[in-house]
């Protein structure tokens, strides 16, 4: 996006309105650093996912997807049954 004619491009900015500050931040972050992820919540966990889905990091999304995949099971998303 920021080599194309795109305004981004020529003012080497983007603007990100729909996700917050802090998911923002950890995005960048976890561009650097993966070892980050368990770190976060399971919501953030999925902002984070929609944002690489949105803006097109696909090495994150697939890592964090499997990551994801691994910790995510029916006792994690829902208090079992008794």
């Amino acid at each position: 996006m920021c080599q194309s004619g795109l305004k981004e491009a020529k003012e080497n900015k983007v603007k990100i309105e729909d996700f917050s500050f802090d998911i923002v931040e950890a995005a960048v972050k976890l561009c650097y650093h993966h070892s980050l992820v368990p770190h976060t919540s399971l919501e953030e966990k999925m902002q984070l996912l929609q944002f690489f889905d949105k803006y097109d990091i696909q090495q994150l999304k697939e890592d964090l997807e499997t990551y994801l995949i691994t910790v995510i099971n029916e006792f994690t998303v829902h208090e079992p049954t008794k």
